[in-house]
């Protein structure tokens, strides 16, 4: 208890025992001089509460000043967050695969105790951080299963100024990995088993071909597909038969054929030539070359006709869905119908 307390209590006692004097006293003066003295003591102890509020309060302004400042003295916590690398890139040797973990700045200066690195046969698992004090960030990365089998023991890592380099040693050093994760290489070999032709002989010959049409109708132009029609016209007008005599004579449904056929290739040449695709020279090529080697199989024997039907058949259903969709009839009408005659030429064999 200070001292103002101390006297401002004292006080308090001496008002008190003058208020009670003054109630018994008998005459009107000593009660005045009694009640002058009791205001006297109360203004005074007035003056000592009003001082000891004003010490308590800088006493409690004065806490709370050191209290912050005491907070203010205190480190602050940060809060750790974790981040995925993304940035990688990888090559490999005969005995190793390398990854190359970049966009980590000042790694050079971390501590081996904050990179930590996990291998099994068929993962991978880095964890690194935090890098410096200023950095409240752990980088993390992982490879749940490797394109093929690591051998963990000899695996290991070099850290480098802003970049970590992985060391996954092969199971059979000397082979070749095509992806660096077994999802990449199961997403890549289904895509190219979709894509291969299947023309074995236990399957239906004209889907190979129906498949590489479509991606040449696709991939192709107009400009490719206005050139084969042209060929195709002129050959007519040179040959100067109708459609059911073709169907009928079967010398000439030879020569119908491989007409046919150079019609085919020469669209896909025309089509290089005007619009430089690959795509056209190529599948022309192609396709010409089965044509006419079904026109020389059918020339040989009435009984082969099965490749020339196919590559009909192909051809007009790509020609036909165009002329559906466009109406024209260069080229597509006029391309379909040469197609659907030689449909019906290597049909009427297999009937006769």
């Amino acid at each position: 208890m200070s001292s103002i307390e101390i006297k401002a209590k004292e006080l308090q006692l001496d008002v008190s025992e003058l208020k009670s004097l003054g109630d018994s006293a008998q005459r009107s003066k000593v009660k005045d001089i009694i009640s002058v003295a009791a205001r006297k003591l109360e203004t005074e102890l007035v003056v000592l509460r009003e001082q000891l509020k004003r010490e308590e309060d800088a006493n409690n302004a004065t806490a709370d000043a050191a209290k912050i400042e005491s907070k203010k003295a205190e480190p602050a916590v940060k809060k750790i967050t974790e981040s995925q690398l993304k940035d990688y890139s990888w090559d490999q040797s005969e005995k190793f695969v390398k990854l190359y973990l970049t966009g980590l700045a000042g790694l050079g200066g971390c501590s081996n105790e904050k990179i930590v690195i996990s291998f099994t046969s068929e993962s991978v698992g880095v964890r690194i951080g935090p890098i410096s004090d200023h950095q409240a960030k752990i980088f993390t990365f992982s490879i749940k299963k490797t394109c093929h089998k690591i051998n963990p023991e000899k695996s290991y890592h070099k850290v480098k100024s802003d970049y970590l380099l992985v060391f996954l040693a092969k199971h059979n050093p000397g082979s070749d990995w095509s992806h660096i994760t077994f999802a990449e290489k199961a997403v890549a070999d289904t895509k190219k088993k979709a894509d291969e032709p299947k023309l074995d002989d236990k399957s239906d010959p004209s889907a190979g071909l129906m498949n590489m049409m479509k991606k040449m109708y696709e991939e192709g132009d107009d400009e490719m597909k206005r050139p084969i029609a042209k060929v195709w016209t002129e050959g007519q007008d040179k040959k100067g038969k109708s459609v059911i005599g073709s169907v009928v004579s079967s010398f000439i449904m030879d020569y119908l054929g491989y007409l046919f056929a150079l019609l085919i290739a020469a669209g896909g040449v025309i089509g290089y030539l005007k619009a430089g695709s690959m795509m056209s020279l190529v599948m022309g090529l192609l396709f010409g070359s089965l044509a006419g080697l079904g026109a020389y199989r059918s020339s040989i024997s009435k009984e082969q006709y099965v490749l020339g039907l196919v590559v009909s058949l192909a051809m007009f259903a790509r020609f036909g869905q165009s002329f559906y969709q466009t109406g024209k009839m260069m080229p597509g009408g006029v391309v379909m119908i040469c197609s659907l005659v030689m449909v019906l030429r290597y049909g009427a064999r297999a009937i006769l």
